[in-house]
């Protein structure tokens, strides 16, 4: 072989041998790159996950964001509905309370004219009787000198000294200066203390709280005061209804809705009584009680509204009576003619004339209905309720 083209040879091979080396470099080199850049796209790649992640929870934030946006809208517009309706409704609670207004307001006049008419009626009826009782008096003063009317009294006192229904001192001695029948008779006070009253105790008197409306008659326990605070603010500015000397002692309030007349006191509430204001207003009853007006209230066990208001007018007829002839009323004496009457279901107390004993006819009338025209009265002290050491009850 020629040894120029055997030389070319093997410098051919030695520059391929060369060209071999460096692509196994290049290759090496490219291999390094490969695998340098395939641990980059696998960091890129894990840092896109990542990222998509990320934005994944973004987009579920930023919808739930604007979930909670449009249901809070939704709620800020269903609010703003219902507070609209609501103020139609409160518009329309408004206009029903002021006809109610203007129709209480109606029915108050209305009651207001009812109760000046039959206060009127009342007064003429009570006036009448206390005339003729005034009348009667003086017919019997003209006929009777004080010798006859000492007679008189010492048979009654026989009489009553025998009975054994009547158990109480009635002597001459009690017989006072004459005086002729007068409205304006002094006050007159007794030390005579009347015993206890055995036959007038009943069990129908007994307390009977625990359950009122199995002995109270409906017409009471559902009635509630129609005497509203307007009515009983005039009333007390007449300055009729108590003594003046006591006047800082009492305190007279209209009742509450709820309160009934045989409703007890609450638990600390002060000590007061329920009044029946034509009692006082056409009678002349004032507060506090006097000796006669307890006694005869103890001697009962009766509260002053339990007694009907015709037989309130018997016992002030009867005290005029007995001051007209000089005589201590007491209850002892006016329970000799009249014995009291507790109905069932329990409503007003009357006093019922014994037979033959009646001195008041012209008060038999017939037994009205019960009227809510009653107020309660606060007392300082419970024993400035009547001008005695008697506690009768208050309720």
């Amino acid at each position: 072989m020629d040894p120029e083209a055997l030389k070319q040879l093997r410098d051919e091979n030695q520059r391929l041998l060369v060209d071999v080396d460096r692509f196994r470099s290049i290759q090496n080199e490219l291999q390094t790159s490969l695998t340098t850049s395939q641990a980059h796209l696998e960091l890129k790649n894990t840092e896109v996950a990542a990222l998509q992640t990320e934005l994944q929870k973004v987009k579920e934030a930023a919808t739930n964001a604007i979930s909670t946006f449009e249901e809070s809208r939704k709620l800020e517009v269903d609010r703003d509905l219902s507070a609209e309706e609501r103020l139609k409704a409160a518009k329309a609670q408004v206009r029903d309370l002021q006809k109610a207004l203007s129709a209480v307001e109606e029915a108050n006049g209305k009651l207001v004219k009812q109760v000046s008419e039959l206060e009127d009626t009342a007064l003429e009826a009570y006036q009448g009787g206390f005339d003729n009782a005034v009348g009667q008096v003086g017919l019997l003063s003209s006929d009777l000198d004080l010798t006859r009317r000492v007679q008189t009294f010492n048979i009654l006192n026989a009489l009553l000294f025998s009975s054994i229904l009547l158990p109480f001192f009635f002597h001459s001695s009690f017989i006072l200066h004459y005086r002729a029948p007068t409205m304006s008779a002094p006050s007159y006070s007794s030390s005579l203390e009347v015993s206890d009253f055995p036959f007038l105790s009943s069990s129908d008197r007994e307390s009977k709280l625990a359950d009122y409306r199995q002995w109270v008659d409906e017409e009471v326990w559902l009635q509630a005061s129609f005497y509203l605070s307007p009515l009983v603010s005039h009333y007390v500015s007449e300055k009729t209804w108590c003594e003046a000397a006591y006047a800082d002692h009492f305190q007279a309030i209209a009742c509450h809705p709820i309160d009934r007349v045989c409703h007890p006191p609450f638990h600390g509430e002060r000590d007061f009584i329920y009044v029946y204001e034509p009692v006082f207003r056409l009678l002349g009853v004032t507060f506090p009680f006097q000796h006669f007006e307890a006694e005869v209230l103890w001697a009962l066990g009766l509260a002053p509204l339990q007694l009907h208001p015709d037989s309130w007018a018997v016992i002030q007829a009867f005290r005029l009576v007995c001051r007209s002839y000089g005589v201590v009323p007491t209850a002892a004496l006016l329970l000799y003619f009249y014995y009291s009457d507790v109905p069932a279901p329990t409503s007003w107390v009357r006093l019922i004339p014994r037979t033959g004993r009646d001195l008041f006819s012209e008060y038999n009338i017939s037994p009205p209905a019960f009227r809510p025209w009653f107020f309660k009265v606060y007392a300082s002290e419970r024993r400035l309720f009547a001008t005695t050491t008697r506690s009768f009850p208050l309720h």
